[in-house]
């Protein structure tokens, strides 16, 4: 039970980058999967935390009117939140992904330094 216990960690890993990889021969996309932190947000200072952030399409680029999509005040990609080109910060309910408690770099920083030991981290952004 214990061997079992040891290698489950490593067994959901590979099955999500399986997954990653998989959506992405599909969609021809990359292959990177999405872990979705719903908490206080994360520390944009923070650059290794920041280049790992997922970037929502549907938000970016220009709109028809010439206006950036990220800042024009529209929901571009119709899903509830206005401008959420790097996701929602659901503690200040904003678009506004700094985190101002410390609580949702702390444990973004710990899911980033575990894909870093396993040198998974590339298969992965934060939302």
């Amino acid at each position: 039970m214990s061997l079992f216990k040891s290698i489950l960690p490593i067994l959901i890993i590979l099955t999500l980058i399986l997954s990653a990889k998989t959506n992405a021969a599909e969609n021809g996309g990359e292959e990177k999967f999405i872990i979705s932190i719903i908490d206080t947000g994360i520390d944009l200072k923070n650059e290794e935390l920041k280049k790992q952030l997922w970037q929502n399409i549907g938000e970016s680029g220009i709109d028809s009117q010439g206006r950036d999509k990220s800042t024009n005040g529209v929901d571009d990609d119709q899903n509830g939140y206005v401008d959420d080109i790097y996701g929602w910060n659901f503690f200040d309910n904003t678009n506004q992904l700094q985190d101002n408690h410390g609580h949702g770099t702390h444990i973004a920083g710990i899911i980033y330094n575990e894909l870093k030991k396993l040198k998974i981290e590339s298969y992965f952004r934060f939302q």
